[in-house]
């Protein structure tokens, strides 16, 4: 059809018919991304099937909508072909199964309005067609129920990364192979005020802030400051501790007026706002590594996996994942470090939280977890793939508040060393 919609690719050229209603039963309707174009094109034909029978008696059959239908839809996709706009058969499919399903809304609305009795249409004839027009209706939605009925206890990842055709192991290829997972839930855990007091000295040791000019409540948290009354009542100015109720906590060094004390790239304090060149993002990167280390926060860090984000209101910031077991809990969030535009450190935050452990979980093995990654995510426009490693890791998922395994594959497409980083759900169901 002309209508793009769901980030369908212009100019694709598709012949494998209905794939989105497998991923769908296979994934669920979160997977199933272009289940909204298949909605979109069945829709875009109701009305030609339902007015024609209105307007032009010889229309009245499902013959001729049929056959109404697949032509002006043929002629649609033909002419996007040749205008270089691709050619889908599921197009073709659902805009005629949409002139059906069309005729079948006008039998409907014939049988309820008493013109059943139309001399055109005999009395079991019509019933016949009715018959036929509902069981149309009826096969049309019913995949789209299923599909939506397909969820796991747990929730599901959302596989939006490119396919490739074709997975190949490095040389190199590394992986785990845990066979078992955990699910984890939120704690809801309050730190106590003994347990603030603790977390407080450590970071005030770490950081170099010595005194504690007030302490204030914002929105409830706890913010400990250390820079003069004049920037007072000001929680986002100066240097500050500030630790929620749960344990997560967030670092900043003054950086007013070109006046700064920050970590430099040694992970040393320097109170003078130094004038380095820009730091490249492995730089930097590097530079997180060493501060975190600081703080000992007893996490190993995967320099690899760690994001670089430009748009901060300092300057760029590294984002560090981190889901770690422990003997009944699980550790999940980020930890953050931002930058100025000279490339020091101005802002720390942890926002690692505690997870209770509710239930363990049989895992697919990587090499099933290889082969769903080839049937579902985003079209396929990587011919060759080469997959360097795979291991266990751990996503939030918001719809049910639940941790749950997956695994994580790092490699690279050529022949432009595209990055692929896609994860998959872990679970055996």
């Amino acid at each position: 059809t002309f209508f793009g919609f769901g980030g369908m690719n212009i100019g694709v050229t598709n012949f494998v018919p209905l794939q989105e209603f497998k991923v769908g039963l296979e994934y669920g309707s979160r997977n199933a991304t272009f289940l909204g174009q298949y909605i979109l094109n069945t829709i875009m034909f109701v009305p030609l099937g339902f007015c024609l029978p209105f307007v032009f008696e010889k229309f009245r059959g499902f013959k001729y909508i049929f056959i109404t239908s697949f032509l002006f839809s043929l002629s649609t996709e033909i002419l996007q072909f040749f205008t270089k706009r691709g050619m889908d058969i599921d197009d073709l499919i659902l805009n005629t199964l949409g002139g059906l399903v069309g005729y079948a809304l006008y039998l409907m609305v014939s049988f309820i309005t008493n013109s059943k009795e139309d001399k055109r249409l005999k009395f079991n004839n019509f019933n016949l067609q009715l018959i036929i027009g509902v069981c149309i209706v009826i096969i049309t939605v019913v995949p789209y129920v299923i599909i939506n009925s397909v969820e796991a206890p747990y929730g599901q990842i959302y596989y939006g990364h490119l396919r490739g055709e074709e997975l190949i192991l490095a040389d190199n290829f590394t992986s785990t192979n845990e066979t078992t997972g955990v699910i984890g839930t939120s704690k809801n855990t309050i730190l106590s005020e003994n347990k603030v007091s603790e977390l407080l000295a450590k970071l005030e040791k770490i950081t170099g802030f010595e005194e504690v000019l007030y302490k204030e409540e914002f929105i409830g948290i706890p913010i400990f400051h250390y820079y003069d009354e004049h920037i007072k009542n000001q929680p986002y100015i100066g240097d500050y501790i500030r630790i929620h109720e749960d344990g997560t906590w967030r670092i900043q060094y003054n950086f007013e007026d070109n006046v700064t004390k920050v970590i430099d790239k040694d992970g040393n304090i320097d109170y003078e706002y130094p004038e380095n060149e820009t730091q490249s993002n492995e730089a930097l990167k590097e530079i997180a590594l060493v501060t975190l280390d600081k703080f000992d926060l007893g996490y190993n860090y995967d320099i690899d996996l760690m994001q670089m984000v430009d748009k901060t209101m300092y300057g760029k910031e590294v984002e560090v994942s981190i889901d770690k077991l422990i003997d009944d809990a699980l550790l999940y969030g980020n930890l953050n470090v931002s930058f100025d535009s000279n490339g020091n450190v101005v802002a720390v935050d942890n926002n690692v939280r505690e997870y209770e452990i509710v239930d363990e979980v049989a895992l697919i093995s990587v090499d099933e977890a290889m082969h769903k990654l080839q049937e579902v995510g985003l079209d396929k426009r990587l011919p060759i793939v080469i997959v360097e490693s795979a291991y266990l890791r751990y996503e939030y998922i918001n719809d049910t508040g639940y941790l749950i395994p997956v695994w994580q594959f790092k490699g690279e497409a050529p022949p432009h060393q595209y990055e692929y980083k896609p994860i998959m759900d872990a679970i055996k169901y």
